[in-house]
């Protein structure tokens, strides 16, 4: 005759659907920690690609503008001015004779140094020719 498994029936099943539970969280944590590493790594190396292009593009870019600034350097440069002034609009000093004065009236709102400014300005261009 056979005993009755009544009180014990259903603890058997619970136990193994908890130990089957702890396995499929342990397998779930073995095998995503190294899929978080390696996930980690190409990001990593992703960004480091990214900052060397990058870093390529800006000295390339710093090259353009020393180059310019250079460019512009020579082209402003003031000899070369008066050299285009002169040859191409054939544009001169003036001669003393050739500058008028022009007296402003006593109402007038320009400041006296910007006046003095332009006078030593003028000064200094007749001085340069002769």
């Amino acid at each position: 005759m056979r005993k009755s498994n009544s009180g014990s029936g259903p603890v058997q099943p619970l136990i193994r659907l908890r130990g089957m539970a702890a396995g499929t969280v342990l397998l779930v944590i073995l095998i995503s920690g190294p899929l978080l590493l390696v996930t980690k790594q190409v990001y990593i190396t992703n960004i480091s690609i990214r900052m060397n292009a990058v870093s390529d593009s800006l000295r390339i870019l710093n090259k353009e503008i020393t180059a310019l600034q250079l460019t512009c350097e020579q082209l402003s440069s003031i000899d070369r001015v008066e050299n285009f002034a002169r040859k191409t609009r054939q544009l001169e000093y003036p001669s003393t004779n050739q500058i008028v004065i022009v007296k402003m009236s006593s109402g007038s709102t320009v400041a006296s140094g910007n006046i003095s400014g332009l006078l030593a300005f003028v000064k200094k261009a007749i001085g340069a020719k002769s």
